[in-house]
């Protein structure tokens, strides 16, 4: 019992986290004030009064964003759902001569149900609560009675504007006056100083981090954690830098770890730096800690720029001494070499990235002037909103900040996007139709048993609830939030039936037990294994606990089968709703999921068989093929890629636990669900490294000298290029067994032949660089500064401008990570061969090498069953 309590709670809770709990206990008592108000018992039930208390529940808060957008988003439903059903209700008057009639409001109420639930997407989704909305159409329309529906949209209006609003408004003044407590440290800053420790760790360990790898695992998992919790926070051009950062840092222990370098690599290319690599550690430390001036970021991308000629240098040094001695104990093997060029370079980068990273934040967190906001040449349809918007903006950038809907402060921007996003008509109207047809089939049922049991007139509205309150798009987190409303239900009743029992109608005591019931609910609802069961029992005992047991007209045994009726009516609400989103036109979370994943797989094969093509095609005049994607759109395409699936990954666990008892993969292609869900850390992998893989590429094409291209790059072209073939070969036919019911083979296939042809590279390469090394005709010529000898030598020191050989290591860590990757959703062992220890002779049998890589990967790899 004890595990369970543990696995359920959290260890501890943050300051924030106790005083935001108890601020919303304290805000639902206030709320709870019409019930003991002599004018509200007269003209409303105390279930209804109850209804307020629940509203405050749900928007108090004291973080000052997630209070200001939920308040007037629930307010702004309210509001509009009402003045919907009271225009419904009078037109119905109108119509049954001056009479309201239930049945012909909830008829009249169906096209706005399926309004309503339309502002689930798009632009209007930021402006109304579409929850809100439809319970307010239904509550005023259906459940008001014969002769209430404007009597109950009056107190609809203003009661949720009393609960609703005014919480917001002692948070604004709070806000005001610096009260508010701090929710957390600043997401951005969490990532800033993750980063730092990360990129500090790993120079400091440089060609030792196998000694450290726990630590540097450690480390970089709080990187990608601090960056998770970052992006939602910082703009798109923010959230480029930021994944940049990571990127590079893996890359570097990427380096450091995978191929680990000998003591002659050591000595002569990365002892030499560490210095530099000191200074510029301290630098960019600095740089994060002050917040970075200009003049600060302007010098660290000096110092950069001085540690890469420096490199260079080095370099060069290294293969004019190698080519000199006659003894060939100096000389490293390809692999070893890249690896330790992508460490050195890594560095630079890295410091590259954070000041554009603080360039680009500084950037954001300038005042936008009222021409940014009106514009010129403005059409007239936008005036107004350009009007608006400018007000909310120079209002916002006061030393007050006003508690406005948030699309106010932007409304020009806001009126300028499109009502739905650019997805098919079907897949906007599929949910709405959806939730549509299940709250009438909840709701006609009772409405009409109404007429022989009248109790049902008012009970029946629980069915209904429930579908509106646990219906989502996706069947995942629809199936997840009905258990747990069926969970809060049940522990709210039975606290409920314990507080009626102990001391019913004791003001005093229910108003203290709401208060401890609604705070244990708060703090709890962050909990994620809790969620929203937590809410759903303050709720409950909100309703029956306090407002049931003040009730003087219910008798005990009343209160009893209100509590059993309720819980009835939940499981029957839960059982219908599961039934209809999964028959009717269901959409999965786990196929959605699957969707997002062959998307993000296909943008990852295309950007590094995009960045090889980018390095194979000849230069044009501008030094830029034009036909060709450019990077920053290959790093948005991979962006957007990424944030979708991460967007898609919620609930699909608890989704596949239900289904997979039942043997149905909700997925809906060849791969499992489970598959897929444990693949997903391993696409991250993947995600990274495609988009370091990249950066390289364009980085060899910008730098390399015709010279080097001539004697490198021109033999390894058709290597290159059957790499780039085969890498897109294999994301199709991966994001094809993905998302469809396609055999496995094809896939494995192509990721032999994309391992098969990686390899060749990576071979090819280091068979044209010990042939290079063996010709002594031209090493003669260095004495006399021969210039065609020194271009040989700076080719073979860093492939042009530390190039092509970190470019072939980033190729060879994507090809590790997408082998392991296909391996989890294929369900095969097929990966990258590690290299064998031992030495070679080249055919010229003048140069030993001193390891060696099988040209073929492993034709037979293994299926698990």
């Amino acid at each position: 019992m004890a595990k369970l309590v543990t696995s359920l709670v959290k260890q501890e809770y943050t300051s924030f986290e106790i005083l935001d709990a108890l601020y919303a206990g304290f805000m639902t008592c206030v709320a709870s004030i019409p019930q003991f108000l002599p004018f509200t018992e007269v003209h409303y039930s105390r279930q209804l009064l109850a209804l307020a208390a629940v509203w405050a529940a749900m928007s108090s808060s004291l973080d000052y964003k997630t209070a200001v957008s939920v308040s007037w988003k629930l307010y702004l439903g309210s509001a509009l759902g009402g003045t919907m059903s009271v225009i419904g209700a009078a037109i119905v008057m109108a119509c049954n001569g001056g009479q309201y009639n239930v049945f012909w409001g909830s008829l009249f109420a169906v096209p706005f149900c399926f309004l309503g639930a339309c502002t689930y997407i798009g632009k209007m989704s930021e402006v109304v609560s579409w929850v809100s909305f439809v319970v307010r159409v239904y509550s005023v329309a259906t459940f008001s009675g014969q002769a209430q529906p404007f009597g109950k949209m009056t107190f609809t209006v203003i009661m949720a504007f009393i609960v609703e609003l005014v919480p917001l408004f002692v948070v604004a003044v709070l806000n005001v006056f610096g009260l508010l407590p701090r929710k957390g440290p600043e997401p951005l800053g969490v990532f800033e100083a993750a980063a730092r420790d990360l990129f500090q760790l790993s120079v400091l360990t440089g060609m030792d981090a196998q000694s450290h790898e726990k630590e540097l695992e450690r480390r970089k998992e709080a990187v990608h954690s601090a960056l998770a919790k970052a992006l939602p926070v910082a703009s798109r051009d923010l959230q480029l830098a930021m994944f940049r950062m990571a990127a590079i840092l893996d890359g570097f222990n990427s380096a450091c770890l995978e191929a680990p370098v000998g003591p002659v690599a050591k000595k002569e290319l990365w002892d030499p730096l560490q210095a530099d690599f000191r200074t510029l550690s301290s630098k960019a430390y600095l740089l994060i800690s002050e917040g970075g001036s200009s003049e600060a970021i302007a010098e660290i991308r000096r110092t950069a720029a001085a540690l890469k000629s420096r490199q260079k240098q080095m370099l060069l040094s290294y293969n004019k001494l190698l080519v000199k001695q006659e003894d060939w104990k100096w000389v490293l093997s390809g692999r070893e070499l890249s690896a330790i060029e992508a460490a050195l370079i890594a560095v630079p980068r890295f410091t590259d990235a954070l000041a554009t990273y603080l360039e680009r934040k500084k950037e954001g967190r300038r005042q936008r002037q009222w021409r940014d906001v009106v514009g010129e040449g403005d059409m007239t349809g936008y005036r107004l909103a350009s009007l608006c918007g400018s007000l909310g903006l120079l209002l916002n950038s006061s030393w007050i900040p006003i508690p406005l809907p948030p699309f106010v402060f932007d409304l020009r921007a806001w009126w300028k996007k499109p009502l739905f996003p650019p997805i098919s008509v079907w897949r906007i109207i599929a949910f709405p139709l959806r939730f549509t047809i299940l709250v009438q089939l909840l709701l006609w049922p009772p409405l009409a048993l109404s007429l022989k049991y009248p109790s049902l007139a008012m009970d029946g509205w629980w069915l209904s609830l429930v579908a509106v309150m646990c219906s989502f798009p996706e069947v995942g987190p629809t199936v997840s939030k009905t258990l747990r409303r069926l969970l809060g239900v049940m522990v709210g009743v039975l606290l409920s039936v314990i507080v009626i029992l102990i001391n019913p109608g004791n003001a005093v005591a229910l108003t203290l037990e709401l208060f401890i019931v609604n705070s244990a609910a708060r703090l709890l609802t962050g909990t994620p294994k809790v969620g929203y069961a937590a809410f759903q029992t303050g709720i409950t005992f909100t309703i029956m606990g306090f407002a049931d047991s003040l009730e003087e007209s219910m008798t005990q045994s009343g209160r009893e089968i209100h509590a059993a009726k309720r819980i009835v009516f939940t499981l029957v609400g839960i059982i219908v709703s599961t039934i209809v989103h999964t028959l009717v036109w269901p959409s999965f979370s786990a196929r959605l999921l699957a969707e997002a994943t062959a998307a993000e797989l296909k943008a990852i094969s295309k950007g590094v068989a995009t960045g090889l093509g980018k390095l194979l095609v000849q230069k044009q005049e501008d030094g830029r093929s034009p036909e060709l994607v450019y990077e920053t759109d290959v790093e948005l395409s991979l962006f957007e890629a990424d944030t979708a699936r991460r967007a898609k990954i919620a609930s699909v666990s608890e989704e596949d636990s239900l289904f997979r008892l039942m043997k149905v993969n909700t997925s809906g292609g060849s791969v499992k669900t489970r598959s897929l869900m444990a693949a997903q850390e391993a696409i991250g992998r993947a995600h990274t490294s495609a988009l370091v893989t990249y950066e390289s590429l364009i980085a060899c094409d910008a730098h390399m000298s015709e010279f080097t291209a001539s004697v490198l790059l021109v033999p390894l072209r058709a290597r290159l290029s059957e790499l780039a073939d085969a890498c897109l070969e294999s994301g199709n036919q991966l994001a094809k067994v993905v998302e469809e019911k396609a055999p496995m083979e094809l896939a494995r296939g192509a990721l032999q032949r994309t391992l098969d042809a990686a390899v060749d590279a990576i071979v090819a390469l280091e068979d044209i660089r010990i042939d290079l090394l063996a010709r002594k005709t031209w090493t003669r010529r260095l004495e006399d500064d021969d210039v065609s000898s020194t271009k040989m030598v700076e080719a073979l020191a860093y492939g042009g401008a530390l190039g092509l050989h970190v470019a072939m290591h980033t190729l060879e860590t994507f090809v590790r990570d997408w082998s392991a990757l296909s391996g989890i959703l294929l369900g095969c062992d097929l990966h990258f061969p590690n290299p064998p220890a031992g030495a070679c002779v080249m055919p010229q049998g003048k140069v030993p090498t001193l390891t060696t890589i099988h040209r073929r990967a492993s034709s037979n790899y293994p299926v698990h069953q």
